[in-house]
């Protein structure tokens, strides 16, 4: 769908890369041309009206620098950002783009922590 073709695009890459399956060049090919368009990867919601048109949800903000991760989202001070401090934050899941993530454990090496 055009309002969430780079979240489609995104979740498709990701299911992939998480169970190893391939990817045959024309699809490599579509999926690069999408994403290399996309500003983010979020779902965007349309807001159901009767008396507005629809229109998708602006993305949100940008998450703030690395640096500024653990200030931010690491409530206990450890040094590490847990599922449950990300879920708690609105952040999950986290993708490796994300600056929480470095300061995550992602056991299964797919991008992707509190999936």
């Amino acid at each position: 769908p055009a309002l969430n073709q780079c979240w489609f695009a995104d979740r498709v890459v990701a299911v992939r890369q998480k169970f190893g399956l391939t990817i045959d060049p024309r699809e490599a090919a579509a999926l690069d041309r999408v994403l290399a368009g996309c500003s983010t990867t979020a779902m965007l919601m349309v807001p159901r009206s009767a008396t507005s048109p629809q229109r998708p949800t602006p993305p949100p903000e940008p998450p703030p620098p690395a640096s500024e991760a653990l200030a931010r989202w690491d409530d206990n001070g450890n040094g590490r950002i847990t599922c449950a401090e990300a879920r708690r934050h609105g952040i999950a899941p986290v993708r490796r783009a994300h600056p929480a993530y470095p300061h995550m454990r992602d056991a299964d090496n797919d991008g992707i922590v509190c999936e």
